[in-house]
């Protein structure tokens, strides 16, 4: 079985820059970044990041060659206490400081409760559980500007447009959100890996 790769290093710095320049290029993804790192700060939350599909669509769209779109959710992750308030709290938060744009936000501390996993140990972890391997990365944009990646598998099969199951969830949630997501319809170059 596999194992996530630690918040360390990822498997190389040009796909680390690579993916920092598509962000930086993305006026919308860097107002994003600019807002939750302007109030994760205000309420002292150091450890978080904009992850999923607001990572995976951009390159998945670059690829393409299609212009970004809209998502249809901002995905924050963040180490907290597991207070449900707090969630509501940030969400609140971030709508006020960037109307019209639909967070959604969540604390990783908890959500091994959904899936009856064992406590996560920190967002790397988290993510390693997510049903696909090429969602499983964050970015978050750091105090002095600089776009600070994580990843749970590395970022070469989201660059080779692979679509992989996570062998940390059953396979039939892969196949299902595959089903739902209808992403092989939506980009035509990915290739699914074999469950």
């Amino acid at each position: 079985m596999s194992s996530p790769i630690s918040a360390k290093p990822l498997a190389t710095d040009v796909l680390q820059d690579r993916l920092a320049s598509l962000v930086r290029e993305d006026a919308v993804a860097m107002t994003c970044l600019k807002a939750a790192r302007e109030v994760m700060a205000r309420f002292g939350i150091e450890e978080y990041l904009l992850a999923a599909g607001f990572v995976r669509q951009r390159v998945w769209d670059s690829l393409h060659g299609i212009e970004p779109r809209q998502l249809a959710d901002v995905d924050l992750i963040y180490w907290g206490a597991g207070e449900r308030a707090l969630e509501a709290q940030l969400t609140e938060a971030l709508c006020k400081r960037l109307t019209g744009t639909p967070w959604e936000v969540k604390d990783q501390r908890r959500m091994h409760l959904r899936h009856g996993d064992a406590p996560y140990q920190n967002l790397v972890d988290a993510m390693a559980a997510w049903p696909e391997q090429e969602t499983a990365v964050g970015i978050r944009l750091t105090c002095a500007d600089r776009l600070h990646i994580e990843s749970a598998w590395g970022l070469e099969s989201l660059f080779a447009l692979k679509l992989t199951p996570s062998p940390r969830r059953p396979v039939e949630v892969f196949l299902q959100r595959l089903r739902s997501k209808d992403w092989l319809a939506r980009y035509p170059k990915l290739q699914l890996a074999q469950p």
